[in-house]
């Protein structure tokens, strides 16, 4: 199949050199890449298998900041559509321009996006290699909000190893990183989950309510399908905590609550809900489950 916006920009690579034609043509498909990941549509995978093989045809040094984007949010698309061993190669390449250029910020979610990916299939140790590099990148460029969404990440990638109290230790950083700041206060909440979930497998019970209370608490109310999951897992997280220490009547009003969506009340031995992380919701695309979107 062809797509306009694809042959667009291979038509101007030909002339191998950063004319206005080629800045629209990318400019284009970055938008169309994003568009395309936003809606998160299987039926895009052609259009973002096309387009990944029309960007290899692109010199490096042209427009390299919306080259790189677009491979990010290919990467996220595949990754969302549950195709994450095809986002591997998007995300690494991104790595790759980025070093290369020396962009810190699109570095530091390249490497962010990456780590998901690698924890995702499995291979946490070079996840947390990924994360360790982003860390610098966002340090290097002051970029806080950067920093928390890596930290939250790396908790959970140790999450996946079974190492609870060391992904405990880098979702604490977190919040204290986050304080009392307004724009911090997603980072909080994500982090306040992942240790309730934590602690419901350290059997630290009491820690684990007190944690999935102040998410609670401090949660607004959902208005994207990516909110509502968000809710769906911190609510899940709480009632387990709480039948876990004989609350069944307050789990149950917890479950009948009028806030609470059919989802959280799904009975606790059908699912298996995994972390947030901040990498890869659509409504929070630069901070990549209970991870943070890149």
């Amino acid at each position: 199949m062809s797509f306009p916006v694809i042959d667009q920009v291979a038509q101007a690579v030909s002339h191998a050199s950063a004319t206005p034609e080629m800045k629209v043509a990318m400019s284009r498909l970055a938008m169309e890449v994003n568009s395309r990941y936003q809606a998160g549509s299987p039926t895009s995978i052609e259009f973002m298998t096309s387009a990944l093989e029309t960007l290899k045809r692109v010199p490096d040094e042209l427009h390299a900041e919306l080259h790189i984007n677009c491979l990010i949010d290919a990467s996220h698309f595949f990754y969302l559509v549950g195709q994450t061993f095809s986002a591997i190669e998007p995300a690494v390449d991104a790595v790759s321009l980025a070093t290369k250029v020396g962009h810190r910020g699109l570095l530091r979610k390249a490497l962010t996006l990456l780590g998901m990916v690698y924890a995702d299939t499995g291979n946490i140790s070079q996840a947390i290699e990924c994360y360790d590099k982003g860390l610098v990148a966002a340090q290097e460029a002051r970029d806080t909000e950067g920093e928390c969404a890596v930290w939250i990440n790396l908790g959970v990638a140790l999450l996946y190893a079974a190492q609870y109290r060391d992904a405990v230790a880098c979702l604490e950083h977190v919040i204290r990183i986050a304080g009392s700041t307004p724009s911090m206060q997603r980072f909080r909440g994500v982090a306040f989950s992942n240790i309730s979930l934590c602690c419901l497998h350290l059997e630290d019970f009491a820690r684990g309510l007190k944690a999935a209370e102040i998410c609670i608490e401090e949660s607004p109310e959902p208005h994207t399908a990516a909110d509502l999951v968000g809710r769906v897992l911190r609510e899940n997280y709480y009632t387990r905590l709480l039948l876990e220490v004989n609350n069944v009547e307050k789990a149950g009003s917890d479950a009948k609550s009028p806030g609470n969506t059919p989802l959280a009340r799904t009975p606790q031995e059908q699912i298996s809900p995994p972390p947030l992380r901040m990498g890869c919701t659509k409504s929070m695309q630069d901070e990549l489950m209970s991870g943070f979107p890149a």
